[in-house]
């Protein structure tokens, strides 16, 4: 019966989402939908929820909350290793690539975020690396880029924010402890350059193709 029982619950995992991780992939320099399925390497954009699944940005991106009724951008994901399957869910911002969020980014336990030096993450919303998992254990962020959140920055649990590149929250942060340089600091100004792609979305192009101009110089 015992037998019967595991080999039920290994059928149920090796057909369980979880373990379907997929890898998606921005093509396009001149993609600026998160939702539009045309502008990713599969045949659907990934959605709100990234769970188990890895996202790359390459290339100029706007997720728009009101293409999902209003709800936030997650990385989500178990902080685990099933069966070979890494089940965390990734955000990648490769070098030269933008990625504007309108609306909240939430990065609960097992969900990472990372952006590559020369790579832009803004958040014009709040950043919640909190909620979810283990006593509402946050996730992890690496920004080796630049990342600009307009709201408030929040850190939960076991989550980690590491790396030596630029960020600026303009609203509350409770990353703020004075154990290095490039820990999210609230009650900063957002940089011109950054505040005006929020203000008028079309400079991404301009600004990504500057930005690949100098890595390939």
């Amino acid at each position: 019966m015992k037998r019967l029982i595991l080999i039920f619950i290994s059928l149920f995992l090796l057909d369980s989402k979880l373990l379907k991780s997929q890898d998606f992939q921005t093509f396009s320099d001149d993609f600026t939908n998160w939702s539009n399925n045309a502008g990713w390497n599969g045949t659907d954009s990934p959605g709100r929820f990234i769970n188990g699944d890895e996202v790359e940005i390459n290339g100029n991106v706007i997720y728009d909350d009101s293409n999902y009724g209003g709800g936030p951008l997650v990385i989500d994901g178990t902080d685990a290793t099933v069966f070979g399957n890494d089940l965390r869910g990734y955000l990648i911002i490769s070098s030269g690539s933008t990625l504007l969020i309108r609306g909240d980014l939430e990065l609960p336990a097992g969900g990472r975020v990372v952006v590559e030096d020369g790579g832009t993450l803004i958040i014009d919303g709040n950043f919640n690396s909190t909620g979810g998992g283990f006593f509402f254990s946050g996730g992890d962020t690496s920004n080796e880029g630049r990342v600009a959140v307009t709201g408030n920055y929040t850190q939960g649990g076991s989550g980690s924010y590491s790396g030596g590149g630029e960020v600026n929250v303009a609203g509350t942060s409770t990353e703020s402890e004075p154990d290095g340089t490039g820990n999210p600091q609230g009650g900063q100004t957002i940089p011109a350059d950054l505040q005006a792609i929020i203000d008028d979305p079309t400079t991404l192009p301009i600004e990504l193709k500057k930005a690949r101009r100098n890595l390939n110089s």
